[in-house]
């Protein structure tokens, strides 16, 4: 439960976020996102949902993950019903990036809606870029979004009891080669005898 004092940090954080639309308007969509977040900690759920809405009726990738961050609002009001309804519109606008997707998976996996989560997980992982896949065999592939995307789905994998699949052997396979390295970095680091 939250104190007193960080209700009221949070409500001068959603007020001073708010006082910025006016000098970052390229940054609308993201800021009221921000904003909507500090009023839902302040425990202001009205004015959240309010810049919510505004921010999903910009559209874009930030709109749909404006509609996700409603959802979860719902989801912490007790309306669950509203918050599947507001996911359900999000699968059907089919936004083209693996983000807003990721961002419902995870909130549904918090919930414990594991099946529902990995069926996000794979909307999500479906909308990588071969470019984004190629990130995951560099030097820093451990660290790439696809792969903490693929980590995800493998985590609700293996939470439903599911064999391993190409993409979470992937997951594994990078986790031990990094495992190595950190190994070696570690042991390059000690001092001399």
């Amino acid at each position: 439960m939250s104190t007193r004092p960080d209700i009221a940090a949070a409500q001068d954080m959603a007020e001073e976020l708010e006082a910025d639309l006016a000098l970052y308007p390229d940054e609308r969509a993201q800021i009221l996102i921000e904003a909507a977040h500090a009023w839902q900690q302040a425990g202001m759920h009205g004015r959240a949902i309010a810049l919510l809405t505004e921010a999903i009726a910009l559209g874009g990738e930030d709109g749909a993950g404006a509609q996700v961050e409603l959802a979860e609002v719902y989801f912490d009001l007790g309306d669950a019903e509203q918050a599947h309804t507001l996911l359900n519109g999000l699968r059907h606008k089919r936004p083209s990036s693996p983000t807003p997707y990721h961002l419902a998976a995870e909130l549904l996996e918090e919930r414990g809606e594991l099946q529902q989560a990995l069926t996000w997980f794979n909307m999500a992982v479906s909308r990588l870029t071969d470019e984004e896949m190629a990130q995951r065999d560099t030097k820093v592939g451990l660290f790439s979004y696809a792969t903490h995307l693929l980590a995800g789905r493998r985590r609700a994998r293996h939470a439903l009891g599911l064999p391993s699949d190409e993409w979470d052997d992937s997951v594994q396979a990078h986790t031990e080669h990094a495992e190595e390295h950190l190994k070696d970095l570690s042991g390059a680091l000690e001092p001399p005898d």
